[in-house]
């Protein structure tokens, strides 16, 4: 029975004969610790890694293309989507228009009943402003940009603090 190996494990297991390989190289040739073009280059031809990550990096970049298409994708199903929920909220207007005008109270039909109905009052704001604060929904956000100001600045501010960084990598298409 073959086991596949996962491409997680290969790459751990590159790596590791990678680090080996440089160290092999490195005591038989310590002038490589000088030249790191002509090590890399060493490197390179003897084992893959660079293949291997190489090829992790074009599936990165593969899948945020895919998520951004996708994103495209559901902005254009969202816009069709209103436009559903427009046509169906004015296609209910004019039928209750007409069943008004006619004065139908109920339209029974095979596979529908539509059912003219009073609605209760709804509230219209007129001018949000003078609306006291008790019946206002305040949403309370960090402003990160001006905590990270303040925080990189020396100031203290209770309940943030700023991270060590990172790493991130970055990839061009050549």
């Amino acid at each position: 029975m073959i086991v596949e190996i996962s491409r997680a494990a290969r790459l751990a297991r590159e790596a590791r004969e990678y680090v080996l390989k440089r160290e092999a190289l490195l005591l038989e040739y310590p002038e490589l610790a000088d030249d790191d073009e002509t090590l890399l280059d060493t490197l390179d031809g003897c084992t893959t890694i660079n293949e291997q990550l190489a090829a992790i990096a074009r599936e990165a970049l593969e899948a945020e293309a895919l998520a951004d298409g996708l994103k495209a994708y559901q902005d254009a199903l969202a816009r069709r989507k209103g436009r559903l929920v427009e046509r169906g909220a004015k296609l209910r207007r004019m039928a209750l228009r007409y069943m008004s005008e006619l004065d139908l109270k109920k339209i029974i039909a095979p596979d529908l009943t539509a059912t003219r109905k009073a609605l209760g009052p709804a509230v219209v704001i007129i001018d949000e402003n003078m609306i006291p604060v008790e019946f206002v929904r305040i949403e309370r956000t960090p402003n990160k940009t001006a905590i990270k100001a303040a925080l990189v600045a020396g100031c203290d501010i209770d309940g943030a603090t700023l991270s060590n960084g990172g790493e991130t990598i970055a990839i061009r298409i050549s």
